[in-house]
């Protein structure tokens, strides 16, 4: 149809040009008829033109009405299509919906599948159970899981019936064993001039068992646990339980009193205060009073038992004049027990022991309880109660010389506590009984190590402040000759005295819960000023020196690195190679004494005057590109002979 329109379109073109090229030329009258013929033919080309427009727009009317009708197809089916998705979605979600949901008989252990039945469970079992699959075979298992359940729940009552049986069984007996004690009473005031000829002290066991009767339940885990050690002669270990019988009695009749008139109720000193506190903002003038009753709360709260445990500790020797003796105080109200140290020594040894020697050894039984915090849950909402933080807690134990909450010892007496490894929310399980019984000894072995370390420690600084050097070296391999120098002081210093003598420290290795000394050695004009740190693991971790060289100005292991090497030499000395346990101290002091010398020795020549010459024998006295100084002992031969 487009060629025969185009066909048309270029005939009438050629007719218009003839028409227009015969009215150019002459002799138009004699065309007439051509011309008409012309427009004839022309107006039924034009008629053939509209002919082939109108079917051209048929055509596009008809395409179009064609569109419509596929586009509206396709609209139909698309919207099919999306109901299908929609309709697969939802079944997708209920088909997850039923794989989630959950029964109640989910949470119900029943018994295994695999499990062999025996003879009183195919008793329980239904009778149609032979061959079951899927839910039928769950159903059968949940009746299976009801019956016995039933029958358990039968024998459960049985057994709560016999034992209410045994203990009114338990009562009677108790009632007539208790009639006995003003005959045994009498008996034993009767025998008692037949036990003091037999010593046999059966009057002061027997009032030792009734004050044990009394303990409470922590201490008197701790008391039977101790004491079976002590009968058992595990460790040197003795444990007795002091206070007055009375004052127990006393304070149980004030915890009745107070709970009659309170009510039964916890929270009556909250709520007294509280009211006076009321009071105060509308009335006032009850200041006064508010802080009376905060007190005696505080009293009451921060009241320990009157009755202790107290089990007291040898160094492994003969006698018991070197012990350490630990007390067990236990706070009701506030659940916890605390845990201080009574120190004993000899004569000898009572003066030159410095007081942080001596007291808080337990805090530095385990390096991450140092009993800084309270670890039993519910103790901070009773010092809540008081206005009192933990800190302020610890510190007036410490002032009552009550001692510690540490955590190891709640665990020792089966108290709860907050787990530090996971959340806080989470509390300690009580040891089993098997490994309570090896944690007791374990840890009166650690405070007997402990304690025996500190002697040595003491022993060892009598005979440095007495300047006894050479009294534990005679077993060590040492130069035959002395040193030139000599020790004219050996003082105790704080953590802060150590702090501002000390050009540099490293918070690594030293930290205010060690011990500090200084010592000052001496040999003409040169002075060496040593800054000693005793870590609380000694003799496991050796002491660190610091020195420090006044002579021709001021020389530190910071802008010499001679006196660096001396620090080295002196710190690398280890107990482990030494032959007496008493000899690490003394060992590094006459090390640094004797690298002094060499380093006077060494460095005076290079001085004008020379004041100090060569004594000792040492092949070089600098080596290597560093100048090493020759510190090292040689050990063999007839000369005492050093070098790098």
């Amino acid at each position: 149809m487009a060629d025969s329109l185009h066909k048309n379109f270029e005939t009438l073109r050629s007719i218009f040009d003839e028409v227009l090229r015969m009215k150019n030329s002459t002799g138009e009258r004699d065309r007439s008829e051509e011309f008409t013929e012309k427009r004839k033919y022309a107006s039924l080309l034009f008629v053939l033109i509209k002919k082939v427009n109108r079917m051209v727009k048929y055509s596009l009317r008809s395409g179009r009405e064609d569109l419509h009708r596929e586009k509206v197809r396709v609209d139909s089916n698309r919207l099919h299509l999306q109901n299908l998705l929609y309709e697969v979605n939802h079944l997708k979600r209920e088909i997850r919906y039923c794989h989630k949901f959950k029964s109640q008989d989910e949470d119900i252990e029943l018994v295994p599948e695999n499990e062999e039945p025996t003879e009183n469970d195919k008793e329980l079992m239904p009778t149609n159970v032979s061959p079951l699959t899927g839910h039928a075979k769950h159903l059968a298992r949940l009746e299976r899981e009801l019956n016995l359940r039933k029958q358990l729940a039968a024998q459960c009552k049985e057994l709560l019936n016999t034992k209410q049986q045994v203990f009114r069984d338990i009562v009677l007996k108790t009632e007539k064993l208790t009639s006995f004690a003003p005959s045994l009473r009498t008996l034993m005031k009767a025998t008692r001039p037949l036990q003091e000829a037999l010593q046999v002290p059966m009057d002061r066991e027997w009032k030792l068992q009734q004050l044990v009767q009394l303990l409470p339940r922590p201490l008197y885990l701790a008391y039977m646990n101790i004491h079976a050690i002590e009968l058992a002669k595990e460790c040197d270990v003795c444990v007795v339980v002091l206070g007055c019988e009375d004052d127990v009695r006393q304070l149980e009749l004030a915890a009745q009193t107070e709970t009659i008139k309170s009510g039964a109720s916890s929270d009556t000193d909250e709520i007294d205060v509280s009211s006076v506190a009321k009071k105060r903002k509308t009335h006032g003038g009850n200041s006064e009073l508010l802080v009376d009753l905060m007190q005696e709360q505080r009293k009451r709260i921060l009241q320990p038992h009157p009755l202790e445990v107290r089990f007291t500790i040898g160094n492994g020797a003969k006698s018991m004049d070197e012990s350490i003796a630990v007390k067990l105080r236990y706070f009701k109200r506030l659940g916890f027990i605390t845990a201080a140290t009574v120190v004993s020594l000899s004569d000898a040894d009572q003066s030159f022991a410095d007081a942080t020697l001596t007291q808080d050894v337990l805090k530095y039984l385990n390096d991450d309880d140092m009993g800084e915090t309270i670890p039993v849950p519910g103790a901070e909402y009773e010092l809540k109660n008081i206005n009192m933080t933990t800190k302020e807690c610890v510190e007036y134990l410490n002032s009552k010389d009550y001692g510690r909450p540490y955590r190891w010892l709640q665990t020792m007496c089966c108290i709860e506590v907050f787990n530090e490894i996971s959340d806080a929310s989470e509390s300690v399980v009580v040891p089993e009984p098997p490994k309570l019984q090896k944690l007791i000894p374990d840890l009166i072995k650690s405070i007997q190590h402990l304690w025996t370390s500190r002697l040595n420690l003491i022993k060892q600084i009598r005979a440095l402040v007495q300047k006894q050097i050479d009294l534990y070296l005679k077993e060590e391999r040492l130069p035959t000759t002395r040193p030139a120098c000599s020790l004219v002081q050996w003082t105790a210093l704080t953590y802060e005295e150590y702090l501002s003598s000390a050009p540099y420290t490293d918070c690594e290795l030293i930290n205010g819960n060690q011990l500090f000394y200084r010592a000052v050695v001496v040999r003409g004009s040169a002075k060496m000023e040593c800054l000693v740190s005793i870590s609380n693991k000694f003799p496991a971790e050796s002491p660190i020196w610091f020195i420090c060289i006044y002579w021709n100005g001021q020389h530190n292991a910071a802008n010499s690195a001679a006196v660096k090497s001396m620090e080295f030499w002196t710190n690398s000395l280890t107990q482990a190679m030494l032959q007496h346990p008493l000899a690490l101290l003394a060992t590094q002091l006459v090390r640094t004494m004797y690298s002094f010398d060499i380093f006077l020795e060494t460095e005076g020549p290079l001085y004008n005057p020379v004041e100090y010459h060569r004594e000792k024998h040492y092949i070089k006295a600098f080596a290597k590109r560093i100048r090493a100084r020759p510190y090292r002992y040689i050990e063999g031969g007839t000369v005492n002979t050093f070098k790098q």
